[in-house]
This record gives C-alpha cells, structure tokens and sequence, in this order.
C-alpha cells in the first residue's frame, strides 16, 4: 500500500490510496472465502480517531463506526460492490471473489460455482485485457474503475474532518508502518 497527495479540502481529508499485487496471480488467491480491504484510519493532532474505514469486530465483520457489522456481513445480505472511494465507514474497498452457482445465487461451495457474481481480487502485475487469458481472468464489477488495472487499484480517500480537530493527521493503512501526516 502507499497513500499518495494527502491534502485536506473542504473540511475533508483527501488522498490517494494505491494497493499493489506485484504477484504473478490474483490477490487474495485460492479459495474464493479468502478477501482483502482496506482499513484506513485518521487521527488528529492529539491522537484522537477521527475516522475509520475497514474495521472489523471480534469476529472479522466489518462494521460501521458505531461497531455495527454491514449488511453485507451478515448471512444473506447484500453484496458489498467494488468501490474506488471511500467517503465513510459504510463504504468499504474489498478485495474479494463472489462465486454463482447455476441459478446466479450466490455460492461459497467450489462444487457449485457456475462463474463469478464478483471478482474484484487485485490483478497480477502485467495483467493486460488483450493477454491471451483475459477473458477467462477479467475481473467482474469493475468497469467503472479506471484505475483498477493489473498490479493494483487507486483508491481515492475523502474523510470527513469533525470541526474540532486540529491537524497535522496521520493516516494509516493498517498493514504498513508508519503511515503519512498531512
């Protein structure tokens, strides 16, 4: 991960999230149970968390900033589509493979799997749409991103700031030290 051009906006934290595969396949791989995100926290000047986006409970879930798991993270919600900004806790980035069975219902048994609802894995590094495989491997629900590309994706971060807090903010990624100050 690296995060890019803070810069603080209109009462908002803005900057550039970029997460990169430079493996030879797909990120998270394997068993299409297996998914990544982003978890991004902010805070002030004094240490206070001003924002979060990303953070799971005490059973993996991702939950909103007030601790409640999503939707999507509850047995037979909805699927959490691919986003490329996060504008609040209810809007996280995942990095995941949603696998459909026959009937296009959603199916976490490989015996079942028909195709994919959703493939937003990370492509491998050298991924191209003209390689001899990318139909087989294109990924599904992303078309609206032009920045998801093979060896990574850029995400564009917008917290908002409460009134009361006073920068510089240190963000972190919460998979690399020591995080960035703006």
């Amino acid at each position: 991960m690296r995060l890019l051009n803070p810069r603080v906006e209109n009462g908002q934290l803005a900057l550039e999230i970029e997460a990169i595969n430079g493996t030879g396949h797909k990120l998270p791989t394997a068993h299409p149970t297996r998914r990544a995100w982003l978890h991004v926290r902010v805070t002030d000047a004094a240490g206070r968390l001003v924002f979060e986006s990303g953070q799971v409970d005490e059973q993996g879930r991702i939950v909103d900033a007030q601790g409640q798991p999503l939707a999507s993270e509850l047995a037979g919600g909805p699927i959490e589509p691919h986003r490329n900004r996060i504008r609040s806790a209810r809007t996280p980035v995942l990095y995941q493979a949603i696998m459909a069975d026959l009937d296009g219902q959603p199916t976490h048994l490989l015996l079942r799997g028909a195709g994919f609802l959703k493939d937003t894995r990370l492509l491998p590094l050298g991924w191209s749409p003209e390689g001899p495989e990318a139909t087989r491997t294109a990924p599904v629900g992303t078309t609206h991103d032009a920045n998801f590309v093979g060896g990574g994706d850029r995400v564009e971060l917008r917290a908002p700031l409460p009134e009361d807090a006073q920068g510089p903010y240190q963000v972190r990624d919460c998979t690399s030290q020591p995080g960035l100050t703006t």
